[in-house]
C-alpha cells in the first residue's frame, strides 16, 4: 500500500490531519501533500474540511476499497511467513467474554502443542462490534451469533444452540407449581406465564441473545421481573445458586452448570429447562474474511476450535441428562 494511502487512512481513523500527523510522525503540511496528491490522481474530493472533517462519498468509497486491500495484503504476508517457515505467525480471534473463559483454555493448550511459535490474541466482545473489525482486517476470525448475510463473510456452523431456563427448584416452588419431575433435566418444558413475579436477572446489551428472548416474550405476552443487569453468566449463575432469580442461558452454558452441580446436594441443583414452544436457535458460527488467505495455522485452528465446540457441548447436555 502506498504512503499516502496510509495516511489517508490515519486522517480517516482520526478524523483530524493535525491528530493524523502527530500519529504518523510528520507535520501537518506533509500530511496535507500526501492526501492532496491522491485527490489530484483520482479527481475528487476525499474529505469535506469544514465545518469539520469528514469522509466524501468517494473519500467512503476509498476507505472501504483500502480496508479490504489491508485484509488482502495482511493474509499474503502470513501465507509467505507460514511458506518460509512452516508454523510461524499470528491469530486474532474475536468471541464474547463467556464462550472465551469456557473453550479458550482447552483449545488454547492443544493448539499451542501443535503450534508452539503462532501467537494467539483475542478480542473480547459481541458479534455485532466485532464484524467491522473483521471487514476492516483488525482480526482473523470471530464467533458470531446468527450473523447477518455479507459478501465478503465466510461461515462455518459450529452449533445451532438451543436457549434454556435455569434457576433452583426452591426459588421456583415459591412463584408457582413446579414442573414434571419424571422428564430428563434439560428436556422439561416451562411456561413463564406460570410463574408470575418470578424474579429474572438478565444481559444488559442489545444481543442477539437478547433479541430473540425479547421476540418469544412479545409472542407470549410475558412481561419478566427482571431484578438484575450484568453480561456474565458466570455471575447469572451465582444469582440462580442463591435462590434470588432464574436467568436465561445458550446451551454452551450448561457446562458450568453441569460443573455447579456436581458439587451440590441434589436439592440445591440448579436445575435446566426448555422454555415452552421456543423453537429459534442461536446458529453459532465461525466467520472468516472470504477474500483473505488462510494459512495452515488458521484452517488448523478453526478445525481444532469446530471439533472442541460440539464435543464440549454435547457432554454438557449429556450430564444434565444422567
Amino acid at each position: 500500500m502506498q504512503t499516502s494511502h496510509e495516511m489517508f487512512l490515519l486522517a480517516a481513523e482520526e478524523t483530524s490531519f493535525t491528530k493524523a500527523a502527530n500519529k504518523a510522525y510528520i507535520t501537518q503540511q506533509c500530511l496535507s501533500s500526501h492526501i492532496k496528491r491522491l485527490e489530484d490522481y483520482y479527481g475528487v474530493s476525499l474529505f469535506n474540511r469544514t465545518p469539520k472533517l469528514t469522509l466524501t462519498p468517494a473519500g467512503e468509497l476509498l476507505l472501504q476499497s483500502l480496508r479490504q486491500i489491508e485484509v488482502i495484503e495482511k493474509g499474503i504476508q502470513n501465507e509467505l511467513i507460514n511458506t518460509k517457515e512452516g508454523k510461524q505467525g499470528s491469530l486474532t480471534l474475536g468471541i464474547n467474554a463467556t464462550r472465551a473463559r469456557i473453550l479458550l483454555p482447552d483449545v488454547f493448550c492443544d493448539y499451542h502443542e501443535k503450534f508452539p511459535h503462532v501467537r494467539l490474541s483475542v478480542v473480547l466482545d459481541d458479534a455485532k462490534q466485532l464484524l467491522p473489525l473483521l471487514l476492516n482486517g483488525k482480526i482473523d476470525m470471530f464467533v458470531g451469533v446468527n450473523c447477518p448475510s455479507h459478501e465478503l463473510l465466510a461461515r462455518k456452523i459450529l452449533k445451532n444452540e438451543r436457549i434454556y431456563m435455569i434457576a433452583t427448584r426452591s426459588l421456583l416452588a415459591r412463584y408457582g407449581k413446579l414442573p414434571d419431575t419424571g422428564t430428563s433435566p434439560g428436556e422439561r418444558s416451562i411456561r413463564l406465564s406460570d410463574f408470575p413475579g418470578l424474579p429474572f436477572v438478565g444481559n444488559n446489551s442489545n444481543s442477539t441473545f437478547n433479541q430473540l428472548i425479547e421476540r418469544y416474550l412479545n409472542n407470549w405476552n410475558v412481561q419478566l421481573n427482571m431484578i438484575f443487569f450484568i453480561s456474565d453468566y458466570e455471575t447469572q449463575l451465582q444469582f440462580c445458586a442463591r435462590h434470588l432469580a432464574a436467568a436465561f442461558c445458550p446451551e454452551i452454558v450448561l457446562e458450568k452448570v453441569a460443573a455447579f452441580n456436581r458439587s451440590r446436594e441434589a436439592a440445591e441443583q440448579i436445575q435446566v429447562f426448555c422454555l415452552d414452544d421456543l423453537n429459534d436457535f442461536l446458529k453459532i458460527e465461525l466467520v472468516t474474511h472470504a477474500q483473505a488467505h488462510q494459512p495452515l495455522y488458521m484452517r488448523e485452528f478453526i478445525s481444532l476450535f469446530e471439533r472442541f465446540y460440539g464435543e464440549l457441548t454435547d457432554k454438557a447436555v449429556s450430564c444434565l441428562k444422567q
